[in-house]
């Protein structure tokens, strides 16, 4: 059994785009996101939900026993998160005025200082769409030394944080220091470093140039073959960065179930049918050469769909 699972709730209400006809409204726990706490902590030693006090208060009563309820308050004195918000505040303080963006990178940030001040040992971090359905420590164990950490990628300049698991607490700093690097560079600096001009920089843009960086870092498969496959081998096993939950169950855009975006490196392998994904008895899985392979976790964008897969 793996040993820490942990989320990170932060409310409001924000969306990416002025036009965007689907805001994210998060100012209380939604249902889908209790449904997901109670589905995954079986698989987990521990799981842990970190909320503002203020948050705490509102939802302790809908909280599924089996979760610990941590302020993230608790985390401000530590001296990371003051370096982390010293650097955010002197290069990236427009960023918050996109709830969305400020929180993704909160997120992680929060994460590796939960599983740094406490010393935590084979910790994952799932955001509240993903199911997880394998609890099998080994392969984990197998492919990570301390002081290492990893996730998927989604397509070229994103990873996805869905699933980012750190081994111990160094894993932690060094994720937080890379993130820290990283803003010091500055926007236009990474603009530049990626080659792409963007409106905005994201979490999952630093995750991606945190990959080609290297250090540290070890892959969680989200395919069974080429450069998106290394480790396969070992975990037997695929992760969800978002394309397998998006085919389906639909997006959160209003595509529907069968949905697949040639961007993603999952996408364009089921566009071209290298790869097929099923569910069987609410279970998911992918066929490839003829061989089903399971899911790890399923990355379930359309909110509505999540109970589908629940069992």
């Amino acid at each position: 059994m793996i040993d820490n699972l942990v989320y990170v709730f932060l409310e409001n209400t924000f969306t990416l785009k002025d036009d965007n006809k689907f805001p994210y409204t998060y100012n209380e726990l939604p249902d889908y996101y209790l449904d997901t706490l109670n589905f995954n902590k079986n698989r987990f030693k521990n799981s842990y939900l970190l909320l503002t006090e203020h948050q705490i208060n509102l939802v302790k009563n809908k909280v599924p026993e089996g979760i610990e309820l941590i302020s993230v308050e608790s985390l401000h004195s530590l001296e990371l998160y003051k370096q982390f918000n010293d650097v955010f505040n002197s290069q990236w303080a427009h960023y918050k005025k996109d709830v969305f963006l400020y929180h993704a990178f909160l997120r992680v940030l929060y994460f590796c200082l939960f599983v740094y001040k406490n010393n935590l040992i084979n910790s994952i971090h799932a955001e509240a769409d993903n199911l997880i359905y394998s609890d099998n420590i080994d392969p984990f164990n197998a492919v990570f030394s301390s002081g290492e950490f990893g996730f998927s990628n989604e397509k070229y300049t994103n990873s996805a944080p869905a699933i980012i698991f750190l081994k111990d607490k160094q894993s932690a700093e060094n994720l937080i220091n890379l993130h820290i690097k990283l803003l010091k560079k500055g926007e236009s600096n990474i603009v530049s470093t990626i080659g792409i001009p963007f409106h905005y920089i994201t979490d999952m843009n630093f995750l991606f140039l945190i990959f080609l960086y290297g250090k540290d870092y070890k892959m969680l498969p989200c395919l069974p073959f080429g450069e998106q496959g290394k480790n396969f081998e070992i975990f037997n096993m695929v992760f969800d960065p978002t394309s397998y939950g998006q085919n389906l169950g639909g997006t959160n855009n209003g595509h529907s179930k069968g949905y697949v975006s040639r961007e993603h490196f999952v996408g364009n392998e089921i566009h071209h049918k290298t790869i097929e994904v099923m569910s069987k008895n609410k279970k998911p899985f992918i066929i490839y050469n003829s061989r089903e392979i399971p899911l790890f976790n399923l990355h379930v964008q359309n909110k509505n769909s999540i109970k589908d897969f629940l069992y």
